[in-house]
């Protein structure tokens, strides 16, 4: 009870010299009132060193617990987010509002910190592949921008809208009554499709096709009818056509209504054509044929 009643004493004593002369210069300049502190300081750090504090971690953290998972997370706060992914400024949500009542849209911009441009690489980006690259005794001959699949070796990694070995056939489609291969003619011809999920269950969907012209010819594609979820990205429910040669990157997407009468034309004379159903449901109606 001593070493406590000096230690109450001490702080009395200080908390008073604290209220008439302390002052933030003399936390800075070591003087008289730093030395009370430090005094203070080590009665506190004598009088529990012999008690060393403890914890029941189990109680604090449930490491039993079932994770929890990122669809559910989107779920419990969907309110707050956007997309599933983005939580949005009030400067972000006016723009969007603003865009939704007189169609106008600023344009996206990247991230600039206080050093660009000097954080912009001259000569080229260095990179290096992971090792797990490296494993495969020999590479394939893969097409359409494919590449040699570390994890087996004997078969392709695949770009959208490709399958097979060597990512030269049309991808799988989730039913065997889509899909396929389009002989694209001189004369317009009209495709029809919808995509629906039938149960509560909601289960990815697609049917994967491509057009095919003669050699030399380019494919037009005019979009008629559409119907899917309109969201920016068109991820869920709408359609996807890769129109350019590189064959590698996400092609273009289409899911809303304003997508309607639109014309594609392609660089090359196949294209893939991904219609896809993720949540609902997608309609949508083209002709195609090719330009001379």
């Amino acid at each position: 009870m001593k070493t406590l009643d000096s230690l109450i004493f001490l702080s009395i004593s200080l908390w008073n010299r604290c209220e008439a002369q302390i002052t933030l210069f003399d936390l800075v300049q070591p003087n008289q009132n730093t030395r009370a502190f430090d005094t203070l300081s080590a009665a506190v750090s004598g009088e529990y060193d012999a008690r060393p504090m403890q914890f029941d971690w189990s109680n604090m953290i449930a490491f039993g617990a079932k994770p929890i998972s990122i669809p559910t997370v989107n779920q419990r706060y969907r309110s707050v987010l956007y997309d599933g992914d983005m939580v949005l400024s009030e400067e972000q949500l006016a723009k969007i509002v603003n865009y939704s009542t007189n169609g106008h849209r600023s344009k996206r911009e990247a991230f600039f910190d206080e050093f660009y441009p000097a954080t912009i690489w001259e000569n080229g980006l260095p990179y290096e592949l992971h090792g797990s690259l490296y494993v495969c005794s020999r590479k394939l001959n893969c097409q359409h921008g494919g590449y040699t699949d570390p994890t087996s070796c004997d078969v392709c990694k695949c770009p959208d809208g490709y399958g097979g070995k060597l990512c030269d056939h049309v991808a799988t489609s989730f039913s065997p009554h889509c899909g396929g291969t389009i002989e694209v003619t001189e004369n317009v011809r009209k495709f029809e499709i919808s995509i629906v999920q039938t149960s509560t269950v909601h289960k990815d969907k697609m049917c994967v096709y491509h057009l095919k012209a003669p050699p030399g010819k380019r494919i037009l594609i005019n979009l008629l009818r559409l119907s899917g979820k309109c969201i920016e990205g068109c991820y869920v429910d709408g359609i996807e056509t890769k129109l350019k040669n590189d064959k590698r990157p996400v092609g273009y997407r289409f899911c809303c209504a304003e997508s309607q009468l639109r014309r594609l034309v392609s660089e090359s004379n196949e294209i893939p054509l991904m219609v896809y159903s993720r949540q609902g449901k997608v309609q949508a109606t083209f002709e195609y044929t090719y330009s001379k």
